[in-house]
């Protein structure tokens, strides 16, 4: 198994706590600035 990059593992660690989400709810919880 390939391991995460240091920018999917952020991601994903905004996604887990949400459980099913949009991309809207993933851009918000991330920190300025926003992609």
């Amino acid at each position: 198994m390939e391991r995460l990059t240091p920018q999917e593992e952020s991601v994903m660690l905004l996604i887990w706590p949400l459980g099913e989400c949009a991309i809207k709810d993933v851009v918000d919880k991330m920190e300025e600035p926003k992609p």
